[in-house]
């Protein structure tokens, strides 16, 4: 075995014992940016919201949403797939959630807030929560 061979086998062999990030990944049919303004024009938030759709109702349901922390938190196009894309990092884990749908809206209102006026927040289907794994 060579010695750079020798470096790379250590290197490798030091990070044995860590844990990987776990990345969760969900998918919903709408992502929107909202960018919530007061009534004098000033940004209160910016927050990334998900959507499902309710068959039920015929409209978008809130399902979860997160403070725009990042850039990278915004979804980006995958051409190749047809489908919007977020990546992030969200708390210990990293998220990875798709939509069909994606738009960007700047509003006097927070739509997250407003959708749960119409029905109670306990009622959502989240996005998926982090596992507890044992070691």
């Amino acid at each position: 075995m060579t010695a750079l061979a020798q470096f790379v086998a250590l290197l490798l062999s030091s990070f044995g014992g860590t844990t990987a990030e776990v990345t969760i990944t969900d998918s919903v049919d709408l992502i929107e940016v909202n960018h919530h303004f007061d009534e004098h024009g000033r940004l209160v938030m910016e927050q990334v919201v998900f959507y499902k759709w309710c068959p039920l109702k015929s409209r978008y349901r809130v399902c979860d949403w997160r403070p725009l922390k990042s850039l990278h938190q915004i979804p980006r196009k995958d051409f190749r797939r047809n489908i919007y894309e977020a990546h992030w990092k969200d708390g210990r884990h990293f998220r990875h959630v798709t939509a069909p749908q994606f738009r960007e809206t700047w509003t006097a209102y927070d739509p997250e807030l407003t959708d749960s006026l119409i029905a109670p927040k306990q009622y959502r289907q989240v996005l998926a929560k982090p596992t507890m794994r044992t070691r």
